[in-house]
């Protein structure tokens, strides 16, 4: 039996070389596409995170800086002065009697009020509270966490608790606790004591 093989020739369709190579550029294209794509995903993803953790940062320091600031006011005034304040703006200057927690904001980074200042944003709050060497307060007070920011009045937290092992004649303890949110509405919180002590004796 012969077989034509012109025939079978004809019968297949040719090939093209260029249809092919034109098909495997696009593939190319469109993997390169997506690798792109990913890698500026990642690029994006890197840049928000490190400008959280700068925020995160910034915050934190802004708090310590208002604790600082709050503790060396107070630790300025003459001993017999504090924990003197009978008003409200009495006992922000100089702190309450009888071991009383003195909370005041939202406050900005500097330690201005809404009412004081528009530079925002306002999402931290002072506390604090002078213990005289002769009396206790709060000591027994519960864990401060899932606390809101600012809460206080409710429970005294145990960075606000007064101790008289803390302190011997002559001497009072200033306790501060700064709290800020974060922008996921999580509370955090700096806390600083100080012994201010009567030069009198």
């Amino acid at each position: 039996m012969k077989v034509n093989f012109s025939r079978v020739n004809k019968a297949l369709p040719p090939i093209s070389i260029k249809s092919a190579k034109a098909g495997f550029n696009l593939i190319q294209i469109m993997i390169s596409l997506v690798v792109l794509s990913l890698g500026f995903l990642a690029i994006a993803m890197m840049v928000l995170r490190t400008q959280e953790a700068k925020l995160r940062s910034q915050r934190l320091q802004n708090a310590q800086s208002l604790a600082k600031l709050k503790i060396s006011t107070l630790a300025g005034l003459e001993y017999e002065a504090l924990a003197t304040g009978s008003t409200e703006s009495e006992k922000i200057q100089y702190g309450a009697p009888s071991q009383e927690v003195v909370s005041y904001g939202p406050l900005n980074r500097v330690g201005k009020t809404q009412s004081e200042s528009s530079e925002g944003p306002f999402v931290y709050t002072l506390s604090f509270v002078v213990c005289l060497d002769d009396t206790e307060g709060g000591i027994d007070a519960p864990s401060e966490g899932g606390k809101p920011c600012g809460d206080v009045e409710s429970v005294r937290p145990d960075s606000l608790a007064c101790d008289v092992s803390h302190t011997d004649e002559g001497e009072v303890e200033i306790r501060v606790l700064a709290t800020y949110t974060d922008r996921q509405g999580n509370c955090h919180k700096v806390t600083m004591s100080n012994i201010q002590v009567d030069l009198n004796l």
